[in-house]
């Protein structure tokens, strides 16, 4: 392994046109640990562990080769690198890794064959910058992230042949106003409920608007608009499809069945004006307890 200590002297550890292969002793083949080196040109491959492994760290990584390491591509904790014009192929579990806080920019790479991930973030303090990128191939899911992190972090990005091809959303609290585009492919939200209030904006009312076209899956789990007992969270969901291209609420099953989900829930603080459903589509809900698909609970959206 090569390892790059914070005693590194950023502007004469940069690499250009460098190859490494076949370490991983210590779980990764290449280590930057609180040095912010510039590498470009570089091939690093065939690593036990990750091919690079930042830790508090902020390289620039341009123009590399990263493939056939047997975990990840890159690891990022606390780091706030920028990834660019990267091939990120064929690691065994995850292309691109961000953990704990960081602000990492992925940019314009190929990111094709990860094992499950091809960018996987968690949990919801990293805020990540990923566009134009192509994330293909991918044995599970193209992207894994918190649903607070969906609006700021996704732009322009292409998704193609990955086995789910679906966004994997974790179900957290949209606490300010937030815009979901139609990404061309689902937002598959799992493992959490997404809860929508605060007060934001300038009508001080938290919404989560949703762009035509946008596909939401649900496994298990429910949207939930305002807070039932405490008016210092009214939340708002303003869903406006057209006849062309519908907005959709359904099951994130492969073979879907009433029940799959809970429902879109509008609680005593959604505010009436903010929640709008025009041209929706919303089936397979009322798991569990839940018997419908929507419910509605001293509101009147």
């Amino acid at each position: 392994s090569v390892i790059f200590t914070g005693n590194a002297v950023a502007g004469k550890c940069n690499m250009e046109y460098v190859e490494i292969a076949y370490g991983g002793s210590s779980s990764w083949g290449l280590n930057f640990s609180g040095c912010n080196a510039t590498m470009s040109h570089c091939e690093i491959h065939h690593n036990a562990g990750a091919g690079i492994f930042l830790n508090a760290a902020s390289p620039t990584i341009d123009t590399c080769n990263i493939h056939h390491n047997t975990t990840y591509g890159v690891y990022c904790t606390l780091s706030s690198p920028t990834i660019r014009y990267d091939t990120i192929n064929d690691n065994g579990s995850y292309g691109i890794a961000i953990f704990n806080t960081g602000s990492p920019v992925v940019h314009r790479c190929d990111i094709n064959n990860s094992g499950n991930y091809g960018i996987y973030i968690s949990p919801a303090t990293p805020t990540p910058t990923i566009t134009n990128n192509i994330i293909r191939n991918t044995g599970g899911y193209p992207v894994r992230l918190y649903a607070s992190q969906v609006e700021s972090a996704l732009s322009n990005n292409t998704y193609s042949g990955n086995t789910n091809n679906k966004i994997y959303v974790y179900g957290n609290t949209l606490s300010v106003d937030t815009y979901w585009e139609d990404k061309g492919i689902p937002y598959a939200v799992y493992t959490g409920h997404i809860y929508v209030h605060g007060q934001d904006g300038t009508n001080n009312v938290t919404t989560l608007t949703l762009e035509a076209g946008t596909e939401l899956l649900f496994d298990e789990t429910m949207l939930y608009i305002g807070h039932q007992s405490n008016s210092s969270y009214p939340g708002g969901l303003m869903a406006r499809g057209t006849l062309s291209d519908s907005i959709r609420f359904s099951s994130a099953a492969t073979s879907p069945a009433p029940g799959d989900w809970n429902k879109i829930y509008f609680a005593n603080y959604a505010i009436d004006s903010l929640c709008e459903l025009e041209y929706c589509v919303v089936e397979y809900g009322g798991y569990s307890t839940s018997t419908e698909n929507i419910l509605i609970s001293h509101s009147n959206p």
